[in-house]
């Protein structure tokens, strides 16, 4: 039998059957009423009679229970209860969106990072000023209009500056459309500098015009505005790439309105901003779209370095912008920093500078890739011989090489027994002048390091 009550207030219900618990209401300004839960069905569990949700049948005596049988049961009436808010999926029917990577170009990079940065997550590229954030991340664009054709789709949510379509087209090799009116005004600037009679040629013409998808900008006023829009972006599932350039420089709103202007401060202002995005993000990126698949954008955040006034002796003189947050929620960081100056020698001793080289390591890495690993890529400031921007063909050599991919003897190399070249500048011209090839060689040497990727998924 139930209990007796214990005060007044206190009123047991109806005991026909079984007592099997106490609920406990609480309301403020009323006393607390206790109930007594109790069931006379005995072929239904009595613990599910607190809860809402099918019954749970009872066990019989010595029946062992079917434990998977029981989870994917409690899995379609969790799925059911929740009408999409709430995806439970067992064994093989779980997606593994980590698989799906899009390269950088960077043969040495990606072999580091699994096959480049992963789908259904956030990529943060971070660095000092001048380090080459922005065009790495541009490269990554380019590599993902490559693999997916007309149904590629990328967008630049900026916050610095707007986005440079001819840095983009001309050293990153995104191809991205220039309107007639930016076309004019370049003609114009042409003839202004000296040359009354200067005209692009039907070549140039269509260089500028070249396109690949759909490539959108968002400019926001405040840093709200434009993380809402990214969110948005992101739970679409529409788009392959959504760039934010950068966490850096985001304005909050608070900012933005405040009265005293520049001299009134807000700190950590930002970083409470970007800690709401990024439990947003994650959201996003955990559900499935309207359509049902699992979402595979791959986010990439810029970020800068700011200097840590109270890391004292021992601590970290640099620190990144916007937060804990952002360090814990990114799958992947990747820190470049400008090395060495690439000179090139014009008469006797003197020489000019005519690129850099930029020194990369992986600062945290999930997803199949591991941190820790370094390297070093070049990027050429204009035209040198076999291109412009990074240098991904020297590049390919160093890791075709690494995994025997590539051969060498004295100063020819060859791949599967045809010669590519006397020296690496012959090597990296030939791959300039053979993409088709340039590809086969980077399939052979990610098939080599054991990487189990794909860079497109069925569209």
């Amino acid at each position: 039998m139930g209990r007796k009550p214990k005060n007044k207030t206190e009123q047991p219900t109806q005991e026909t059957g079984t007592e099997i618990g106490t609920i406990v209401l609480a309301v403020p300004g009323a006393p607390v009423q206790q109930t007594v839960v109790t069931s006379t069905d005995n072929s239904v569990d009595p613990r599910a009679a607190a809860f809402s949700g099918p019954p749970i049948q009872a066990p019989k005596k010595g029946e062992k229970p079917d434990r998977k049988k029981e989870i994917e049961a409690l899995a379609q009436s969790i799925n059911k209860q929740y009408k999409g808010g709430a995806i439970i999926r067992i064994g093989s029917d779980i997606t593994n969106v980590f698989m799906l990577r899009r390269p950088t170009g960077i043969t040495s990079l990606d072999i580091a990072i699994g096959g480049g940065a992963p789908a259904g997550g956030l990529t943060q590229i971070i660095g000092k000023y001048s380090a080459g954030k922005t065009t790495l991340a541009n490269l990554i664009i380019a590599e993902a209009q490559r693999n997916y054709g007309n149904d590629f789709a990328a967008s630049a949510n900026m916050t610095e500056q707007r986005y440079d379509k001819h840095f983009a087209k001309s050293k990153c090799g995104v191809r991205i459309a220039f309107s007639d009116e930016e076309i004019a005004v370049l003609r114009q600037a042409q003839r202004e500098q000296g040359d009354p009679g200067f005209d692009f040629t039907p070549e140039q013409i269509a260089w500028f015009k070249d396109e690949i998808g759909t490539f959108t900008e968002t400019l926001g006023s405040t840093a709200e505005q434009l993380l809402e829009v990214a969110v948005q972006q992101i739970e679409s599932n529409l788009f392959q790439v959504v760039l934010i350039d950068s966490f850096g420089a985001l304005l909050t709103k608070a900012e933005a309105e405040a009265e005293d202007g520049l001299e009134q401060k807000h700190r950590g202002g930002a970083a409470t901003v970007v800690t709401q995005f990024m439990h947003r993000l994650h959201a996003a990126l955990n559900m499935p779209d309207r359509y049902g698949r699992p979402n595979t954008t791959t986010v990439l955040g810029i970020n800068q370095y700011r200097d840590n006034v109270n890391a004292g002796l021992y601590g970290d003189p640099m620190k990144q912008a916007g937060g804990h947050a952002l360090a814990h929620g990114q799958l992947l960081n990747i820190h470049i920093e400008q090395g060495a100056r690439i000179r090139q020698q014009v008469s006797g001793k003197e020489t000019r500078i005519i690129g850099k080289e930029i020194n990369w390591e992986i600062k945290k890495a999930k997803a199949g890739a591991h941190d820790g690993p370094k390297g070093t890529y070049k990027f050429y400031f204009g035209e040198h011989g076999y291109g412009f921007g990074i240098d991904v063909y020297s590049d390919l050599l160093v890791a075709g090489l690494q995994t025997s991919v590539i051969q060498q003897a004295g100063a020819w190399y060859s791949y599967q027994g045809e010669r590519l070249g006397q020296g690496e500048a012959a090597v990296a011209h030939s791959l300039f002048s053979n993409p088709d090839l340039l590809q086969r060689i980077r399939k052979d040497i990610f098939k080599t390091a054991g990487l189990n990727f794909i860079v497109r998924e069925n569209v």
